[in-house]
């Protein structure tokens, strides 16, 4: 089924390409949504598919060669907006 699976990474996760490397996992698992940094120093992503691709997804995103990602909780609910692409939100 699909869903909108919000994914809340702490860590070292600003600075390091957190989010482009993200946007090339989200095109390359033909995902849409996406990521944002917070202004508390953590990450915040957004994927649409089932929970199998979003789990594909944290898993070749812990796969990266950064430094360690702490998933601090992962949330999922009915999809509500569809997305046609995965985007780096700016504040």
């Amino acid at each position: 089924m699909k869903e909108e699976h919000h994914i809340y990474l702490k860590g070292k996760v600003q600075g390091v390409f957190l989010r482009s490397s993200a946007k090339r996992i989200a095109k390359h698992l033909n995902l849409y949504g996406w990521i944002q940094n917070l202004d508390n120093g953590d990450v915040e992503i957004c994927v649409q598919g089932s929970l199998e691709e979003a789990q594909a997804f944290i898993r070749e995103l812990q796969k990266e060669p950064k430094p360690k990602i702490f998933i601090i909780e992962i949330s999922s609910r009915p999809l509500e907006t569809t997305y046609t692409s995965f985007a780096i939100v700016e504040k």
